[in-house]
């Protein structure tokens, strides 16, 4: 079943068959798309307690979550550069640039997404990498700390 309304304030919806959302983040100056992962059984209509909790926090937070995802993005790129950049041949400049400062990380990420989770994670955002066009970088928060990178 399809609402029209929307499940949180500030999310237009995009597809409410795969309960996903658009959400503009204020904090990285772009449009995220929000999944929201359901319980047919249990949530039909909308996310869980926990889900619009964790929406809520990533809300409240996003400008310190952005500054701590900047600087941990950039130093796992900074430490894998070498092996990165010989993948990459004589394209390696485009796709795997040497960076000097950490905030250029951000013109290598595009396409960001969020993933508000019931059971592996709290939630999820993960975006597509020049670097590494087919993985991309998803990192995994559980109680609003960082659980995994992958």
């Amino acid at each position: 079943m399809c609402s029209d309304k929307n499940i949180f304030v500030g999310f237009e919806k995009t597809s409410c068959d795969e309960g996903e959302f658009n959400f503009y983040s204020s904090a990285f100056k772009q449009e995220f798309v929000v999944s929201v992962e359901l319980n047919y059984e249990t949530e039909a209509y909308g996310p869980n307690e926990k889900q619009r909790e964790t929406f809520v926090w990533f809300e409240r937070s996003q400008n310190e979550i952005r500054r701590h995802l900047e600087s941990v993005i950039f130093n796992i790129y900074c430490d894998s550069l070498p092996e990165i950049r010989s993948s990459w041949g004589i394209d390696a400049d485009r796709y795997c640039p040497v960076l000097s400062d950490s905030s250029q990380i951000w013109s290598l990420l595009s396409k960001p997404k969020i993933g508000l989770l019931s059971e592996y994670a709290d939630f999820f955002i993960s975006f597509s990498a020049s670097w590494d066009p087919e993985h991309g970088v998803t990192i995994l928060f559980e109680d609003q700390k960082i659980k995994k990178i992958e």
